[in-house]
This record gives C-alpha cells, sequence and structure tokens, in this order.
C-alpha cells in the first residue's frame, strides 16, 4: 500500500504538504499501515505460539523477559513493511533532508514501542486460539482486537502529531530530528516501565493462555 501511496503522490500536489516532504509523509503512512496490519498478530501474540507456549513458559525466562521479546521479535516483522516503505519513498521521492527522513523513522519505531506494553497486556486478558497456517484461524479476540487498533492509532497520532507540528512550526531539519529523538526517548522508557506492568498480566494468566494457545 505504502508503494501505492508512493506513485500515486509523484508529481502530484498534496495542498499544503511542500514536495520535499512527500517522502517523509510516505515514510509515515508505511509505518501507519504496518502497525495497523500487525494489531491482530501484536493482541494475540502469545497464543500465536500455540503449543510452544507451553515449552516458553517451562524455560527459565522470566515474564517480563517473555513480553520484552515479543516486543523484539514483533519489531523485527514490523520492520519488514516499514523497510519496504521507506525504500519506496526514496527511491520515487528523494528530496528533503536526510534529518527530518531519520526523524520521521524514529518516530515511527516509537509509536511501536509505545504501543507494546498494551498489546502485550491484551493478549494476555484477552486470548483466543490463533493458527497462522489457516486462513480463517487468525482473528484474535474482538475486544483485543479493537482496543488494540485504537491505542496503535491513538499513539501513532501523539508521536506523529509531535513530530508533524515541530517540523511545521520550525521549518528546522535539526528541530525535526530532536523531536524524533525525544519521542522515541519517551517511548522507550514507556516500554521499559510498561513492558513489568505487562508481565504483571502474562504470569496471572499463563495456565488459561496455555490452554487457550493449544486450542482448549
Amino acid at each position: 500500500p505504502a508503494l501505492l501511496f508512493a506513485l500515486m503522490w509523484r508529481g502530484a500536489p498534496l495542498g499544503l504538504v511542500e514536495p520535499g516532504y512527500t517522502g517523509v509523509l510516505v515514510v509515515g503512512v508505511a509505518g501507519i499501515l504496518a502497525l495497523m496490519s500487525m494489531s491482530a498478530f501484536l493482541t494475540d501474540q502469545f497464543a500465536v505460539d500455540r503449543a510452544g507456549l507451553t515449552l516458553t513458559f517451562l524455560g527459565p525466562a522470566t515474564g517480563t523477559e517473555i513480553v520484552a521479546g515479543k516486543a523484539i521479535g514483533g519489531m523485527a516483522a514490523f520492520f519488514i513493511p516499514l523497510g519496504i516503505g521507506t525504500i519506496a519513498a526514496v527511491a520515487i521521492h528523494p528530496s528533503g533532508s536526510p534529518l527530518l527522513w531519520l526523524g520521521a523513522l524514529m518516530c515511527v519505531i516509537a509509536a511501536y514501542l509505545a504501543q507494546s506494553p498494551g498489546a502485550a497486556a491484551l493478549s494476555a486478558w484477552f486470548p483466543a486460539p490463533f493458527d497462522l497456517t489457516r486462513l480463517r484461524a487468525g482473528n484474535p479476540h474482538p475486544l483485543a482486537s479493537i482496543l488494540g487498533l485504537m491505542s496503535s492509532v491513538l499513539v501513532y497520532a501523539v508521536c506523529g502529531g509531535i513530530f508533524a507540528a515541530t517540523v511545521a512550526l520550525t521549518r528546522s531539519p535539526i528541530a525535526g530530528l530532536a523531536a524524533g529523538t525525544l519521542v522515541l526517548a519517551a517511548a522507550a522508557g514507556i516500554a521499559r516501565l510498561g513492558w513489568p506492568l505487562a508481565a504483571l498480566a502474562l504470569d496471572a494468566r499463563r495456565e488459561n493462555l496455555a490452554m487457550v494457545a493449544q486450542g482448549r
């Protein structure tokens, strides 16, 4: 989808958006589309392991380590569509300051980090059988899906809004990079504090999660 937006906006005026910012905007669109597309997986991230979840629980890893590991693994998957969108943006809309590009990417990553504790908690509270090998067996709990999608969009709007407002008010790539850095640092702090809280939900629901993951 991000590639389609990049092609559609090639040479087309975007109203108040200057041509030098088009590529950065495509990166932002790629980020929100990637996060939304992963929402179903992120809000059922434990049950998706099926029988493997039981083995995880039998291992020496603590709840916080499991939650953090899931978040890092999910980020690796998140980077795939984000990377494709970024490459498309650079190839089709190469103009703009590299500092703005970096600041935008920081905000996208920040949004993923900030929503990760909430997604982990929702997947622990509302697990549902999830089978990646079957087309119609990959739906998370409806409430978890709705709340996860809403929180992802809200967090993304806050992170992107801070970056966009800073750039619009200052017209400075350095200020945009500084805003992205601060947003990323704040998101990392939220994740660092939120993962142990999500681990409490995980630890309280281990038996139920293991049963649901195995389809019981």
